[in-house]
C-alpha cells in the first residue's frame, strides 16, 4: 500500500511539476498572476470581482510570490499542488470504493483535460480537488464520527465557495444529497435528533462562515501590510452586500439567454462533443457499467449512489439549460443554428 502510494505520488509530482513553465501563459494566467502580483501583494487594494472570479487563488498567488518570487513556474504552483491533493484524495476512497480507486486515481493522473488544467494558472482544478478532500473528509465523519472530519469537509467546501462562481453546483449537491440519502437508507429515524450531528453541523457552519468572510472581506490582504487591521477587514459585512449586489447580478445576467451573444454560451452539443473527445474511456467504462448498476439500484452505498447523483445531475444540467435557451431563442423569432448553451457556472465544469 506505501509503495502503490508512493508511486502514485511520484508520476502526480513529476507530471504536475515537469517543465510546468514550458508553455506560455495564456491570457486568463496571465490576468490571475497580475492581479495576485499587483493588486494583493504590491498595492493591497484587492477587491473582489466576479468577472475574475473568488480571490483564494490570488491569495494563494500572493503567498507564493511572496516566498519564492513570481515567475510562470511559481505562478503555477498552486493549482499543481492541489491536484496532486485531489489525486491523493481519489486513492485514498480505497477503503470504500476497493481497487476502482486505481481507476479513478488513474484517471485523473493521465486524464488529458483534467492533466492539462494541472498545469494551468486557474482555479478549475482547485475546485475540482477541493470537492474530491471535501467528499473524503465527510465519508471520514459518516464512518468515525470525529467532528474534526466535519469541520475539515467544511473548509474545503469554503475553498469552493470563494474560489468561483460554480459552487452554486457543488455545494447545494453535496449538501441537498446527504439527507436525501439519509431517507432513502434509513427512512424517518435518519431526521431523530442527534447531538453529536449537531454539534458537527454548528462547527461546520462557523468555519465556513468564519474562512469565507476572511476571503471575501480581503482580510488575507492585510496580511501582506495593507491599511486595515485583519479584524476590521474581517468585521466588515460590505462584502455579502458586494456578492449580492454585484456576483450573482453579473453571473446572471451573462446567462440570460437574451440581449446577443454572451462569451459563456456554447451550442447545445457541445459538452458531449467535448467528453467524448477527451474522456471517451472513461464514458465507455461508465456505458459498461450500467447493467451492474441496474441490479444494485435498491442497495446502494453513499458513495455508489453519491456518483450516479452527481454524473445525473451534471447531465441533465446541461441540456435542460440548452433547451431552455433554445427555447427562448426559439419565441423570439431567432435562428436555430444560433442556439447557445448557458454554461456561466460550467466553464471547465
Amino acid at each position: 500500500m506505501k509503495k502503490e502510494l508512493a508511486l502514485i505520488l511520484l508520476v502526480a509530482v513529476i507530471t504536475r511539476f515537469a517543465w510546468l513553465d514550458a508553455r506560455p501563459m495564456d491570457f486568463d494566467e496571465s490576468v490571475h498572476a497580475w492581479i495576485a502580483l499587483k493588486s494583493v501583494l504590491e498595492c493591497q487594494n484587492y477587491v473582489y470581482s466576479p468577472a475574475y472570479h473568488g480571490p483564494f487563488q490570488y491569495f494563494m498567488l500572493a503567498t507564493v510570490f511572496k516566498a519564492i518570487g513570481d515567475s510562470d513556474f511559481s505562478a503555477r504552483i498552486p493549482v499543481a499542488i492541489f491536484s496532486i491533493l485531489g489525486i491523493l484524495a481519489a486513492f485514498s476512497l480505497r477503503r470504500w470504493i476497493g481497487y476502482a480507486a486505481y481507476i479513478f486515481t488513474f484517471f485523473l493522473l493521465f486524464s488529458p483535460s483534467i492533466l492539462y488544467y494541472s498545469r494551468y494558472a486557474r482555479n478549475d482544478l482547485i475546485v475540482l480537488s477541493s470537492f474530491l478532500l471535501a467528499f473524503y473528509f465527510y465519508l471520514k465523519y459518516r464512518e468515525d464520527g470525529k467532528i474534526v472530519n466535519a469541520c475539515l469537509t467544511s473548509t474545503f467546501l469554503a475553498v469552493i465557495f470563494t474560489s468561483k462562481e460554480n459552487w452554486i453546483e457543488y455545494i447545494p449537491m453535496f449538501v441537498l444529497f446527504i439527507p436525501a440519502y439519509g431517507y432513502y437508507s434509513q427512512g424517518k429515524s435518519y431526521f431523530k435528533f442527534n447531538k453529536k450531528n449537531l454539534v458537527a453541523f454548528a462547527l461546520s457552519t462557523t468555519i465556513f462562515a468564519a474562512f469565507s468572510s476572511f476571503m471575501y472581506s480581503s482580510a488575507f490582504v492585510c496580511l501582506f501590510g495593507g491599511e486595515k487591521g485583519i479584524l476590521d477587514a474581517l468585521l466588515n459585512t460590505e462584502w455579502i452586500k458586494h456578492y449580492f449586489d454585484v456576483s450573482l447580478s453579473y453571473w446572471l445576467s451573462s446567462s440570460l439567454p437574451f440581449g446577443g451573444q454572451k462569451p459563456h454560451f456554447h451550442p447545445i452539443w457541445y459538452y458531449p462533443v467535448i467528453l467524448l473527445k477527451y474522456e471517451f474511456l472513461a464514458v465507455g467504462m461508465a456505458l459498461v457499467s450500467l447493467p451492474y448498476l441496474r441490479k444494485k439500484m435498491k442497495s446502494l452505498s453513499f458513495i455508489e449512489a453519491f456518483s450516479i447523483f452527481w454524473l445525473s445531475s451534471a447531465f441533465l444540467f446541461l441540456p435542460c439549460d440548452g433547451l431552455q435557451n433554445a427555447m427562448a431563442r426559439c419565441s423570439h423569432g431567432r435562428s436555430s443554428s444560433s442556439f447557445r448553451l448557458n454554461l456561466c457556472w460550467k466553464r471547465a465544469f
